[in-house]
């Protein structure tokens, strides 16, 4: 049974997934109880987007080896990809902290799964394990912005962009910045997102409002045409900042405000 292990890992190894499978089902004909067997299965399955089979047969595979963390994380994948999000927790969740993106996986999970307040304990939680990790920093950000601790928020998004940071890294970032009445650092933080990511209407609707609370009413409205241009849906809250902002310009109508971003 050595040899067809290592015949199926070296077909999985070269990219021979097709191949990969059916070296493993034959091999499990003669040993449909085997855990190295049904592990291999579900990872040949996973790169080949069956996840109903991956999860399957890795849990065929705990069965024999329970706690074993490669099979382990492998299933948390397969649930999750499937929409069992508390499954995949389960799994996840029994993870030594220590396992590779352990944390990161779960919180993820718990994130995907609306559970905002659990999210943020994993991420921090990952970020003391590995104070270098830029999406532990970034995703841990955007959480507690949304609980509104924008001052901590901040300082892990700033830590967060040191790096290559994408652009969500950057808007949440400028999001904790406007808050925290820093305008000039969120409109740096706004622009350097919408390098990364021209076409974000968002992320130009809070460049206009960060412009517009700095009293740059060119430059806003600029942004706001902008952002109209690429999503209609921005009407309503451009409609709302100009006409409660301290520098800000009245419309009799929405229809005299759509005409004015056309222009």
């Amino acid at each position: 049974m050595e040899l067809q292990v290592r015949e199926v890992v070296a077909a999985f190894n070269s990219g021979k997934h097709a191949d990969a499978l059916r070296l493993c089902r034959n091999a499990l004909d003669d040993n449909p109880n085997d855990a190295v067997l049904n592990h291999l299965l579900a990872a040949g399955s996973f790169a080949v987007q069956d996840f109903v089979t991956a999860l399957d047969c890795a849990e065929e595979s705990l069965k024999v080896r329970s706690g074993n963390p490669a099979t382990l994380f492998l299933a948390g994948r397969a649930a999750r990809a499937l929409g069992r999000l508390d499954l995949a927790e389960s799994y996840f969740a029994q993870l030594p902290a220590a396992f590779p993106d352990a944390l990161a996986e779960l919180a993820r999970t718990f994130e995907q799964n609306s559970k905002r307040q659990q999210a943020a304990k994993a991420w921090q939680r990952a970020f003391e394990i590995d104070p270098s990790s830029r999406e532990a920093a970034a995703r841990l950000g955007r959480l507690l912005w949304e609980a509104g601790d924008f001052e901590n928020a901040r300082e892990r998004l700033e830590f967060a962009v040191k790096a290559d940071a994408p652009h969500s890294a950057w808007f949440d970032l400028g999001l904790a910045r406007q808050d925290c009445d820093d305008l000039d650092g969120a409109v740096d933080a706004f622009k350097t997102a919408l390098a990364r990511k021209p076409d974000d209407p968002q992320a130009k609707f809070n460049l206009g409002s960060a412009l517009q609370q700095l009293g740059d009413m060119e430059g806003a409205i600029g942004a706001y045409r902008d952002a109209y241009a690429l999503s209609p849906a921005t009407l309503g809250m451009i409609a709302n900042v100009l006409s409660s902002g301290r520098n800000g310009l009245l419309f009799l109508d929405k229809a005299g405000l759509r005409s004015f971003l056309s222009r």
